[in-house]
């Protein structure tokens, strides 16, 4: 028989896997003939306390083969225990690796939507972008000051050129506008932002810097939105337009337009003032000159001897070309200077005004403030006055088919009134048509005598008609110079 013992070589410098293997030969043991027992008697003494001792050793071998063999029973029950709990455990996790392999699954579709979602995500953070950048551009590009102002009155945004009229700068944005200092000389806007964001409203201003630019002021309520609904107002937008151009422009033209009135009202003076030259001269000379020529050739023929059956006919044509063309030279002096201040007549035109209207359009006209018109003692606002009335009363006829019309004059302290009513159906034209250029002429008379014209579809003497006012300053009457 032959022992086999290995250890570790342990020795300093030794490597350490370096192992020592011994080989021993034992001698054999002669084993006894057991083939027949050997009764205790023939033991000798010596022999006895080896016997007992093995059967001391025996028994306790036993014993502890017994509980060997119980303890290794008892792991073989624990190790099926265990591998009853191993082979659940190992379909569970069997089971738990084919969820994960549908959650894997389920996670990859996931994934991809969620791709698909970040695609379009970027595509509208590209869209916003875009969108923020021609927005900013936008606003650079119109020139127009905006300023963006959350409830609580801070600055959510503002264009750079705010910081012309504000002392703003880009890192501001978040601080209250009230803060900052500002070169306008409108001191509520403050007061005008709390109105806006309470009453939900826009105002409109004309402010001014203190370098005397003119800008117009708009406040507006900034107002969100969520789809096609409108949202809450959760501010309010602040516009500086700049006019300043515009404002010197508008100066130049109303300097321009003061100046072509006072032209034109001198041209029409001048023209007047031709006309009544040409009137008087018509009146005073050439019908004086043709009357007398008329009393000189009817007192002629009674004092000469003439062949009536002869000449007595001729005599009687040069007689009505005469009288004809003394009435003619009288209609024209009349439709020349139809008011004649030197003579008094302003009530008398106006009444042969109501007279021809009655006459033409079959209609009855009425004129009161007769006290009125013999205190016009200005030529061309005597003349003007005339011509709107008779073109309003033609008006009324033609256009409006009424079957009265009023011409009234009055005054008070500070203006002299005309209006013309009817009770016709009214007037539905605009003054781009050929029929509104009329009322253009109208207003354009009164406007160019220092007066306002106004017209209504709305009458006091019928249901329905028309009505013209006109007013004068009575400044302008008394500023007026007379021409003649």
């Amino acid at each position: 028989m032959i022992e086999i013992n290995m250890h570790r070589v342990k020795e300093q410098g030794s490597p350490n896997d370096l192992m020592c293997i011994v080989f021993r030969k034992i001698r054999e043991i002669e084993t006894p003939d057991v083939s027949e027992p050997v009764k205790r008697e023939d033991v000798p003494e010596e022999g006895m306390e080896i016997i007992e001792e093995l059967e001391k050793d025996l028994m306790l071998t036993k014993e502890q083969l017994q509980m060997t063999i119980e303890d290794y029973e008892s792991s073989i029950q624990e190790l099926r225990s265990y591998n009853e709990e191993l082979q659940s455990m190992n379909e569970e996790l069997q089971s738990t690796t084919e969820e994960l392999e549908t959650s894997q699954e389920e996670l990859q579709s996931v994934n991809e939507e969620l791709k698909t979602v970040n695609r379009e995500l970027e595509s509208k953070i590209e869209e916003l972008q875009d969108a923020n950048n021609d927005l900013k551009n936008l606003m650079e590009a119109s020139e127009v000051t905006i300023i963006f102002v959350k409830e609580d009155l801070t600055l959510r945004r503002f264009t750079s050129n705010a910081s012309e009229l504000f002392n703003l700068t880009p890192s501001d944005e978040g601080r209250p506008l009230e803060h900052f200092t500002h070169r306008l000389t409108y001191n509520a806007l403050i007061d005008d932002i709390n109105a806006v964001l309470e009453h939900k409203k826009k105002i409109r201003n004309e402010v001014a810097d203190k370098k005397g630019n003119s800008y117009i002021l708009r406040l507006t309520p900034y107002r969100t939105t969520d789809g096609e609904d409108e949202g809450e107002d959760e501010g309010v937008v602040i516009t500086f337009v700049d006019i300043t151009d515009l404002k010197a422009a508008e100066a130049k033209l109303t300097k321009k337009i003061e100046q072509n009135k006072k032209l034109q009202r001198q041209i029409l003076k001048t023209n007047l003032n031709k006309r009544w030259k040409l009137g008087q001269y018509l009146h005073d000379d050439l019908s004086q000159s043709l009357v007398g020529a008329l009393m000189m050739f009817k007192r002629l023929r009674k004092e000469i001897e003439i062949d009536e059956k002869v000449y007595g006919g001729q005599f009687d044509e040069l007689t009505e070309l005469l009288d004809k063309s003394l009435d003619d030279v009288r209609d024209l002096s009349h439709e020349i200077i139809p008011v004649n201040i030197k003579e008094g007549s302003v009530v008398e035109a106006f009444r042969k005004l109501c007279e021809h209207i009655e006459k033409t359009f079959e209609l009855h006209c009425t004129l009161e403030g007769v006290s009125v018109m013999d205190n016009i003692d200005d030529i061309e606002i005597a003349t003007n006055l005339y011509s709107v009335a008779s073109e309003a009363a033609k008006n009324a006829a033609i256009h409006g088919g009424a079957n009265n019309v009023k011409i009234a004059l009055n005054a008070d302290d500070q203006f002299l009134h005309m209006t013309i009513e009817d009770d016709g159906t009214g007037l539905e034209v605009s003054e781009d048509t050929e029929d509104g250029m009329g009322i253009h002429i109208m207003r354009y008379r009164i406007e160019l005598i220092g007066g306002t014209f106004e017209i209504k579809n709305t009458s006091n003497i019928g249901e329905t008609g028309t009505t013209v006012t006109c007013r004068i300053p009575i400044a302008e009457l008394e500023s007026n110079a007379e021409l003649i």
